[in-house]
């Protein structure tokens, strides 16, 4: 009965490899496209010049730090995952990091990118309801640490980040950049304050899923209030199970926080260790590398 099976798999496996091989080919043929239409003419010189003039060491440093930042996000996954499973492996994590990565710079807004690290993760053996709970916990995690290391940074640069100095033609003048800050913190802070008045107050809650859906669906902004409303309770639902979930795993909470700050501060190091590799001038650049500068720019 195996030899039966045999010829119909193999099939199967060359339409695989065919796919895999005709999407990567897709991929690299529409990075080229982008690549030759923003260097086309000067650009493509200017570009040239730059790269013969850039200090390797910093560069590859640079590149390091970028793979760097995707080892510690797999191994955000993988300890996740070993909350569902023994058998996650960290090659595993690291594949789910890429591919969320990857769908994330493709799609409108970075949707598409904790979507497919759920369907990724469903592919490595992880049940889509815990797979949907470690995006949850994730994401409450990331925007909990962005915030505080938002904080930090503006209480440490608050006379340097509080206004910029705009010259345009024969024009300067100074830009306030308190409302922009305040836009962004306000931005980080409503989804999850926005889930915690869901998940804890009952009349915020009902005020939410009866009038403001309903208002969006009278309008048309929502086509299936029902829906909507049904989609909605359970992500709340999940979110109040994931709180729990991490209140109870304080070593596991504690280490992917130090983790997403090691990811935040690698990934906003990055313009600076490219700047050294350009040969950059300025009270930050002189002298070569230096610890405090490289915090200063994060």
């Amino acid at each position: 009965m195996a030899s039966e099976f045999t010829p119909d798999g193999n099939v199967r496996n060359k339409r695989s490899t065919l796919k895999y091989v005709i999407y990567i080919l897709i991929v690299l043929i529409a990075t080229g496209i982008s690549l030759m239409i923003s260097l086309w003419g000067d650009n493509f010189r200017m570009v040239l010049d730059a790269m013969s003039q850039v200090d390797w060491r910093w560069f590859v440093l640079m590149l390091a730090l970028v793979g760097l930042s995707y080892v510690f996000e797999a191994l955000i996954i993988f300890v996740f995952c070993r909350l569902y499973t023994r058998k996650y492996k960290i090659h595993q994590g690291v594949a789910c990091a890429f591919i969320g990565q990857f769908y994330s710079d493709v799609t409108p807004g970075a949707s598409g990118g904790q979507a497919m690290q759920v369907y990724t993760m469903k592919s490595q053996g992880i049940q889509v309801s815990n797979a949907a709970s470690i995006m949850v916990m994730s994401f409450i995690l990331y925007q909990s640490t962005l915030i505080v290391f938002d904080i930090v940074a503006l209480i440490v640069e608050w006379n340097k980040v509080i206004s910029i100095n705009v010259d345009i033609a024969e024009w300067g003048w100074h830009l306030p950049m308190w409302p922009i800050i305040f836009v962004g913190f306000l931005i980080n802070l409503s989804v999850i304050v926005l889930l915690l008045f869901m998940s804890y107050s009952h009349h915020f809650h009902n005020f939410i899923l009866r009038y403001v859906i309903g208002f969006l669906g009278r309008i048309r902004i929502i086509k299936n209030p029902d829906k909507s409303r049904e989609s909605l309770r359970v992500q709340v639902e999940n979110f109040k199970i994931e709180l729990r979930h991490l209140a109870y795993n304080i070593p596991v909470l504690v280490i992917q926080v130090l983790f997403y700050v090691v990811i935040l501060l690698i990934r906003n190091s990055i313009p600076y260790f490219s700047a050294l590799a350009c040969h950059a001038q300025g009270e930050w650049f002189d002298g070569g590398f230096s610890f405090v500068n490289m915090i200063h720019t994060c």
